[in-house]
């Protein structure tokens, strides 16, 4: 494939490589370094879960838009199963910030970062965390209208702020988790769970299946 370095199950593209190179080169503070750490835990806390329910990874692929976690075939099939292993990444996060927050003021910056993710993924939005084990426990249709609710809300709220003060920066992360992951379309939203097709995808993550 063009554009993508491979070495065993992960692949890397070339819009990951340059994303992190400018952040690398535009960084004076040790964010990028401290977020790379955060998102590491992130996902191995998925990978721990995904694993002691009996599932495991194909693929993992790094690009400019996250990680993405692709499971094989045959993986967690139950609601309760599904539930943990989405929300297996942010119980990570918020360990990792108690435990660096415990460590002193040099790693305050990671605790930050970790428990803003942490938190950040439990929105009940199904590209994040939360809305998976949401639709998970409580079916699509309770999941469905929260998710438009939320969305709705951020955007909401992303617009006063560009009015108030012309920051975008809220508004197109609205409308990123919103639109693209079809909020007010859900029936396009692959979810077939255990009978051939399972897809997730999220800021930093994703996980599909395939029979």
């Amino acid at each position: 494939m063009t554009g993508v370095l491979r070495w065993g199950r992960v692949e890397v593209t070339g819009g990951f490589l340059l994303l992190g190179a400018l952040l690398i080169y535009l960084d004076r503070s040790g964010l990028t370094l401290w977020a790379a750490v955060s998102i590491f835990f992130h996902e191995l806390g998925h990978v721990a879960a995904l694993k002691l329910w009996g599932g495991r990874v194909a693929l993992v692929r790094l690009s400019c838009v996250g990680v993405e976690l692709r499971q094989a075939a045959g993986g967690p099939g139950s609601p309760l199963a599904r539930a943990a292993v989405a929300l297996a990444g942010p119980l990570a996060s918020v360990g990792l910030a108690f435990g660096a927050a415990g460590l002193g003021e040099r790693f305050y910056l990671l605790a930050g970062l970790s428990l803003g993710q942490g938190a950040f993924n439990l929105l009940p939005l199904p590209v994040l965390d939360g809305g998976r084990a949401l639709e998970a426990l409580a079916g699509r249709q309770v999941s469905g209208v929260l998710a438009a609710v939320t969305g709705l809300l951020l955007i909401t709220a992303g617009v006063c702020l560009l009015v108030q003060y012309e920051n975008p920066t809220l508004l197109l992360t609205g409308l990123w988790l919103t639109l693209p992951a079809g909020i007010w379309k859900r029936e396009k939203i692959p979810c077939n769970w255990g009978k051939g097709v399972i897809e997730y995808r999220s800021l930093n993550k994703g996980w599909s299946s395939a029979a």
